[in-house]
């Protein structure tokens, strides 16, 4: 059941006074545009406000996902995989180093043979092998 909101007018002293009435109840989200829709509707990853303010905000699930320094979700299986899924870089960085012993570990999580470093190609993908040179 979708309620509206209501606005109340009200004149005192020759002001006008604007009140909200919030038909929504406490088990209900209301919308930017002025309707309520069932909580469990809320951050579920479909629009059902029509200015798609139920998913706005949501958080991460913390048991699936990593939070992006940008707030975008992305799924803890994406992280440390050399793709850049938050788009800020944020799920790429601080990745532990599966690398062999004879190669160097990329900032992506890439590894490549350690002889690539410094050799003026792109092998990381990410530039990596290039500027981080000891």
């Amino acid at each position: 059941m979708l309620g509206r909101l209501v606005l109340l007018q009200l004149t005192v002293m020759g002001y006008a006074i604007y009140i909200e009435s919030n038909p929504c109840t406490i088990l209900q989200h209301k919308c930017s545009a002025f309707l309520c829709i069932p909580n469990s509707y809320a951050c579920d990853g479909e629009k059902d406000c029509p200015d798609g303010s139920d998913e706005k905000d949501c958080p991460c699930n913390i048991h699936l996902e990593m939070t992006c320094p940008n707030g975008n979700c992305v799924l803890e299986s994406h992280r440390c995989d050399g793709t850049d899924d938050c788009g800020d870089g944020g799920d790429e960085v601080n990745c532990r180093s599966r690398c062999k012993p004879y190669e160097f570990g990329c900032l992506n999580g890439n590894c490549i043979p350690e002889s690539y470093r410094g050799d003026g190609d792109n092998d990381c993908g990410d530039y990596s092998d290039e500027y981080y040179l000891d």
